[in-house]
């Protein structure tokens, strides 16, 4: 009845491990092929997009470069001017207003002498006569020479940057300065060459000036406040040109180009989203993915028709083997077809074996035997039920019983006596076991139970009933008897299935050195293997 149970249990066969595995193979072959193309295309068009970004990085700052250039260039034809014509105010406020119109380079412009008075602007800043005392005006005057400042807030109020020449007389005296201001938050030609490149794939771009402070960024709120002091920007800033994939400000993954702005010391930063570059590389491989199925419904086709193949004279041998009892089996299995070597090789045996193992089947039937005097199995019985136990894999919990102080009672009151104790203590032992298991007595005093299919905590309560319904008898002519008992578990505490006897044979002799009378369980602490 157990092996029945236990070979019904087992619901998987061998046509559906083949399929299981083949069909498996081809999964992660194709998963494997789409990750391993993924990862390759991900990371070229990771190096693809950075190296664009960096191209494109180093092409605005060459353009910011050549504008500030120009700039510089204008106000020094601008300075040259101014000084052939010093003492001309009309002539200085009318260069002064050439050089705001001539492009849109600056927002205004300014015409300084070289006490920090104001002798022109334009357009009109209400500083005409006043005297500049910001530090950029200090510093315009103190270098005498092309300068441009980091951003600052002008007296009018406008974050700003300031672009100046100096302006001397034809006899090389210094006259003072005339510059012009770029309003980082307002339009002019350098806010038209960051903001309207020709990427319009999410890209966007940004400049830092020497001291991390960002002159352009698509967050104007962020424009004038100091950059993060990430490695990126320490590399542009030290004139390096590169590109690399980081998190940003934003918190956002993103693939980065930089360059240096040669002129001036600033960096260009260009960015784009990761996920928006490698949007369309999702999309051809699940493009890839769906190309590919038909394909493989074909190869799944072709396995499950091969697998069939193979497995059908593994099947009807198997069918065969679970009957071999039954009369024809013989004739069933030579009219399997078997037409490749392992399962001809597995014919051939079975019909070889067919009538050893009737045999056997035999011989194991007239070797049930019982005990004459208790009526309990044998140990014969015993070793074929560890023998099929152990070759089902059948888990058991064996428990060895002995009766204390037995040659006292034969010594004391005789053998007949003796033999009544040793049926009574039977009759206990049948009534407390249930209908699975085995209970023998293996000679004199001592008895087996084996517990089949039964855990450690099962066995030990089993055992405590039928010691404590022992210990409460009364036996004629004797009075009260007590028993010792030891238990323990196969496979669970031991691998080898004769081992477990002797496990179980410890703890009885570990119960009877302890005062007798008592159960002791191969726990944890003997093997570490029990399950509670």
């Amino acid at each position: 009845m157990g092996t029945q149970q236990k070979r019904s249990s087992i619901r998987i066969n061998l046509l559906q491990l083949i399929l299981l595995l083949a069909i498996s193979s081809v999964i992660v072959v194709l998963v494997n092929s789409l990750f391993v193309s993924y990862r390759v295309q991900r990371d070229l068009l990771v190096s693809t997009v950075t190296q664009a970004n960096r191209a494109y990085a180093a092409k605005l700052a060459t353009s910011i470069d050549e504008f500030l250039e120009t700039a510089l260039q204008q106000l020094a034809f601008g300075a040259a001017v101014i000084g052939k014509n010093w003492n001309n105010p009309k002539a200085i406020a009318t260069e002064t207003r050439r050089l705001k119109h001539q492009t849109d380079s600056f927002n205004s412009v300014v015409t300084v002498n070289h006490l920090g008075t104001v002798l022109a602007t334009d357009p009109d800043l209400g500083l005409v006569d006043s005297r500049l005392t910001s530090e950029s005006s200090r510093t315009a005057l103190e270098k005498r020479q092309g300068w441009i400042s980091s951003p600052f807030v002008s007296s009018t109020g406008n974050l700003i940057i300031f672009i100046s020449q100096p302006v001397f007389a034809p006899d090389g005296k210094y006259l003072g300065y005339v510059g012009g201001t770029i309003y980082l938050l307002a339009n002019n030609i350098l806010n038209d060459i960051l903001g309207n490149h020709y990427y319009q794939d999410g890209s966007y771009v940004s400049v830092i000036d020497q001291n991390r402070k960002i002159l352009y960024h698509r967050q104007s709120d962020l424009i004038g406040t100091e950059a993060p002091p990430r490695m990126l920007y320490q590399e542009v800033l030290k004139g390096q040109t590169g590109g690399t994939r980081l998190t940003n400000a934003e918190n956002l993954d993103v693939m980065a180009g930089f360059a240096p702005v040669k002129h001036t010391g600033w960096g260009v930063v260009v960015q784009k989203p990761t996920d928006l570059a490698l949007a369309p590389l999702s999309k051809a491989t699940e493009e890839v993915l769906i190309r590919s199925l038909p394909l493989t419904a074909l190869i799944a086709l072709g396995i499950l028709w091969m697998s069939r193949r193979i497995t059908l004279p593994l099947r009807k041998l198997a069918d065969s083997a679970r009957n071999l009892d039954q009369p024809g089996v013989g004739e069933a299995i030579r009219s399997v077809k078997s037409w490749y070597f392992e399962a001809a090789e597995l014919k051939r045996a079975m019909i070889l074996g067919t009538d050893m193992v009737r045999g056997t089947i035999e011989k194991l039937n007239h070797d049930i035997q019982i005990d004459a005097l208790t009526g309990l199995f044998n140990r014969r019985r015993q070793e074929t039920a560890l023998t099929v136990w152990e070759a089902e894999g059948r888990p058991f919990a064996l428990m060895e019983v002995d009766i204390d102080f037995f040659k006292r009672v034969n010594d004391t009151y005789g053998h007949p006596v003796g033999d009544q104790v040793l049926e009574q203590i039977a009759s206990l032992i049948t009534h407390h076991t249930r209908n699975d298991d085995l209970a023998c007595r293996i000679g004199g005093e001592e008895f087996t139970l084996l517990l089949p299919d039964t855990t450690a905590q099962a066995a030990y309560q089993i055992a405590e009933r039928l010691r404590k319904a022992v210990e409460s008898a009364l036996f004629p002519g004797v009075g009260r008897v007590t028993i010792s008992i030891g238990v323990a578990l196969w496979p669970e505490q031991v691998d080898n299935i004769h081992e477990v006897m002797r496990v179980a044979d410890q703890m009885l002799y570990k119960a009877k050195h302890n005062g007798r009378n008592q159960v002791q369980m191969a726990w944890a602490d003997q093997t570490q293997k029990v399950r509670a």
